[in-house]
């Protein structure tokens, strides 16, 4: 039976999943220039990275005693996988497009996320041992 901690650590999962695949479908999706050719590809960063850390909060939720390595190979695979889906579901989008590039910078996003690994473990401790 799932604990409730372990249901509430999913949710974010769920949540993150479910705007990204809303904002990959939004045809001709224009967010703000921040003032480099490469502006996307920071989109597509904070993005993998919220989206790591959504992935990181579900395993401590479920599996608290797994290993940060273990930890690490979920997030980046899963999250790999998640962002080569998300590209071929842009790839049929109207007037969007899809690029590997793109998946390089949610790659990033997600490795980014696991560097933070230890603080999120130590973070979500202490919110278990509020009353």
């Amino acid at each position: 039976m799932p604990t409730a901690v372990a249901v509430g650590a999913t949710l974010p999962l769920v949540i993150c999943t479910a705007v990204i695949f809303w904002l990959s479908s939004i045809p001709a999706l224009t967010p703000p220039n921040l003032g480099v050719s490469w502006s996307d590809k920071v989109y597509h960063a904070i993005a993998f990275l919220g989206y790591g850390w959504s992935i990181i909060m579900c395993l401590i939720g479920w599996r608290p005693a797994w290993p940060d390595r273990r930890v690490v190979a979920i997030v980046l695979c899963w999250g790999a996988l998640f962002a080569m889906s998300d590209e071929w579901h842009q790839s049929m989008v109207v007037n969007r497009s899809a690029g590997w590039d793109d998946v390089t910078a949610d790659v990033f996003g997600l490795l980014l996320a696991t560097a933070t690994l230890p603080l999120l473990r130590r973070l979500f401790a202490q919110l278990l041992r509020r009353p």
